[in-house]
């Protein structure tokens, strides 16, 4: 429910304005004011619904430009901001085992992995976000990157990652990264890209 107050989807919105317009048009043709009065009140719910939308930024949605910031510091090579996202129990690997074991560790592999295949640059061309009853949210993103290794090749390198975000006081920290799938390598076959 409160979801549908701070992050109004936009059919959601539509429908309340044509409704809205409809019934307060057809309220002025006949001139019954209460019929009209409903309509602009259907438009008023809606202009209001949009503005919370706009103004109150939801777990989710918090989530989400974390993890496109956490994504980005990799290419972008702030190290700082990668750690700052990272809880300091995080964890990366696959669903075969873990490969770094906390935060430092992480960081630390994340500059080596970088450092060795030219990292370019990365751009996530798709997401699906799913929060759980622990109030955790996980976040599943498809990576495309362009790295030394690729040079010439104009689609890059295609990957899967799943990412597990925990709240942390009012904040949210990353606390778990496995990567699903590199190129057409899947488990213990993506080792070889990471350590």
């Amino acid at each position: 429910m409160m979801n549908l107050i701070f992050a109004t989807p936009w059919y959601l919105l539509l429908t309340l304005v044509v409704v809205g317009g409809v019934v307060a048009w057809t309220g002025n043709q006949r001139q019954q004011a209460r019929t009209r009065n409903v309509g602009l009140g259907l438009i008023g719910l809606a202009a209001a619904l949009f503005t919370v939308s706009f103004f109150v930024e939801t777990d989710l949605e918090k989530v989400k430009r974390l993890n496109k910031d956490l994504v980005q510091s990799v290419p972008d090579q702030n190290w700082s901001k990668l750690a700052e996202l990272l809880d300091p129990d995080a964890t990366m690997g696959t669903v075969d085992g873990t490969f770094f074991s906390n935060r430092e560790a992480l960081v630390k592999g994340a500059k080596d992995a970088a450092a060795r295949w030219g990292l370019k640059s990365v751009t996530i061309t798709g997401t699906e976000e799913t929060q759980d009853a622990s109030r955790d949210i996980t976040i599943d993103i498809n990576v495309l990157s362009k790295q030394d290794a690729t040079e010439g090749i104009v689609a890059g390198t295609l990957s899967s990652w799943r990412m597990v975000w925990t709240p942390v006081n009012k904040d949210w920290r990353c606390r778990q990264i496995l990567c699903l799938k590199i190129g057409t390598d899947t488990g213990s076959h993506v080792g070889k890209y990471i350590q």
